[in-house]
């Protein structure tokens, strides 16, 4: 009796095992349905044919079908003119009008199908179309996965969606992803621009397309080239990587990457930036710049510099600063002119010109910098300096220059012998060459001269002073000076000069902080103690005292 319940719990507990055992199958089936994956032994169900029969001689393995021919296989349907029906092997062979519907979204058509449901996986060719909402794939041989829901061809293919037509020899596209890779003279046309590449991502929701290999997209007068970067098609934004160009009539930008909107013209680089306006033959660098096609604005910061080659023949003018900013004006006219703004630390570099100054404001419609803030300015052995320096350039060499309060130029004979001219305000003119000829001075003016012998010994010094004073010269040579009703001088020999004498007030050589070469705009040199210029304080408008005027009325 025992053994008897021990033998009937057995069977109980065997048979609450397969009812669990069949539970759980089910489960799993439902979960696989709900999610849109396939059982293993999910089936392909013939549901219609005109006509069926067999051919035991020719294929004893398939059933012959002619006439409106449905298919079913899970969610999927699909149609023919006439079939082919393994049915052990759970696949066919669809001949005609192949047509395959998945869902509302997706839909494949051809002229033949061999869909193995087993791998789930559907051959489609000739005349192939596979549409997804908006896009449609069109192809000559495809082969659709429906286990991962991916379209693939190898011989050739055409993707079209709203506004973009994509070609290439290889490609795949995802439904459910909205996502496409095409491989191999990859070219997408859209109304606005072309793009080639070969190897292109897109994505027909968001349509923005993610190019890994040498690309170019051409727009209008626009040329991009990349190699790594992605393009919105709907708004022409592109984030571009690997050392980019972009090319227009009158810009080119490279960057180590590059942010650039067609549409608003705006566009940034990162990392050794170079904008150079093709027209006017000058260049923006820095490690960081934006610009604005619509306004002709640009900024430079990091390393930043502006390079001018305008002229042939001339030396390339070079000049540095925290911040270098452009503007543009008269756009889209025979007067256009940009100004750029430097700050802070500005220096200048030129063969016959350089210059440091903490503020810097070049004026192309002029060829003027205006130097701010402690400016000094050097060509050759003479030095400039003042609380405001304006130079003029003509043809890339200096025209004159225009020094204001506490003007001073020092031009150094030797290592102990300084020509000296101070004043008010100086204005120094200099031939085509570059070579001072004539210094006019108002304001308080004293001088220091050396007059040079033929064999370049001193042996004197004159001294003087007066309201207002011209020097002319001749190859760097005093030639004659011109005084007014109060001009006094006096003469030492070499030997003879007081110590006082030797240095007007205000004597402040700065070689010591001069650029002397292209690479040294970058090397900021402090100036020492003491060696700082004072600013005279400048008179201030009167304003006017409104209750007084109001209490006299």
């Amino acid at each position: 009796m025992e053994k008897q319940r021990y033998l009937l719990f057995f069977v109980l507990l065997l048979c609450a095992l397969s009812m669990a055992n069949a539970l759980t199958f089910r489960m799993d089936r439902d979960a696989c349905a709900d999610n849109g994956d396939t059982p293993k032994d999910s089936t392909v169900y013939l549901l219609h044919a005109d006509r069926l029969s067999f051919n035991q001689e020719l294929r004893p393995d398939a059933q012959v079908l002619n006439g409106n021919v449905v298919f079913r296989h899970n969610k999927a349907l699909m149609y023919c003119d006439s079939a082919l029906f393994f049915q052990q092997s759970n696949s066919f062979e669809a001949f005609g009008r192949v047509k395959m519907n998945q869902g509302d979204t997706l839909t494949l058509t051809g002229n033949y199908l061999y869909y193995d449901g087993n791998q789930q996986l559907a051959e489609v060719r000739e005349n192939v179309i596979l549409t997804h909402r908006k896009t449609k794939l069109y192809t000559d041989s495809l082969n659709y996965d429906r286990l991962y829901g991916l379209g693939y061809f190898m011989d050739g293919g055409k993707l079209v969606d709203e506004d973009n037509v994509l070609t290439s020899d290889w490609g795949e596209y995802s439904p459910s992803l909205h996502e496409a890779l095409f491989n191999f003279n990859v070219k997408l046309d859209n109304p606005k621009f072309t793009l080639t590449t070969d190897t292109l991502h897109y994505n027909t929701e968001t349509n923005i397309a993610h190019f890994t290999g040498p690309s170019n997209v051409d727009s209008d007068n626009n040329h991009i080239y990349s190699e790594s970067g992605y393009y919105n098609t709907k708004t022409e934004a592109a984030n571009l990587v690997q050392r980019s160009v972009l090319v227009n009539p009158e810009r080119r930008l490279v960057g180590d990457s590059v942010v650039y909107n067609k549409q608003t013209g705006e566009g940034e680089g990162f990392g050794n930036v170079v904008i150079t306006n093709i027209k006017d033959q000058n260049q923006l660098i820095g490690d960081y710049c934006y610009y604005n096609d619509s306004t002709g604005s640009a900024l430079a910061t990091g390393r930043a510099v502006a390079k001018d080659f305008s002229q042939e023949n001339a030396d390339t003018l070079f000049m540095h600063a925290d911040t270098l900013r452009m503007y543009s004006y008269n756009l889209e006219t025979d007067s256009l002119y940009r100004v750029i703004h430097a700050y802070h630390k500005g220096r200048i570099f030129r063969e016959d010109i350089q210059a440091v100054s903490d503020s810097i404001v070049y004026n192309q419609q002029d060829s003027c910098f205006t130097l701010y803030y402690s400016p000094v300015v050097w060509n050759q052995n003479m030095q400039l300096s003042g609380e405001r320096i304006m130079v003029y350039s003509k043809d890339s060499t200096i025209s004159w220059a225009h020094v204001q309060d506490q003007a001073m130029s020092i031009e150094q004979v030797d290592s102990v012998h300084y020509n000296q001219i101070s004043g008010k305000d100086i204005k120094a003119y200099f031939d085509d060459e570059g070579e001072l000829y004539q210094t006019n001075v108002v304001g308080n003016v004293e001088f220091v001269y050396y007059p040079m012998e033929k064999d370049s010994t001193l042996t004197m010094m004159h001294t003087g002073q007066d309201s207002e004073m011209r020097f002319y010269l001749k190859k760097r040579k005093l030639e004659k000076i011109w005084g007014g009703s109060g001009f006094s001088a006096t003469g030492y020999p070499i030997e003879m000069i007081p110590a006082d004498k030797l240095k007007l007030k205000g004597f402040l050589w700065l070689d010591y902080i001069r650029p002397k070469t292209k690479e040294e705009i970058f090397e900021w040199v402090d100036r020492k103690s003491g060696d700082v210029l004072k600013e005279t304080p400048k008179r201030k408008t009167p304003l006017v005292d409104l209750n007084k005027l109001k209490s006299k009325k």
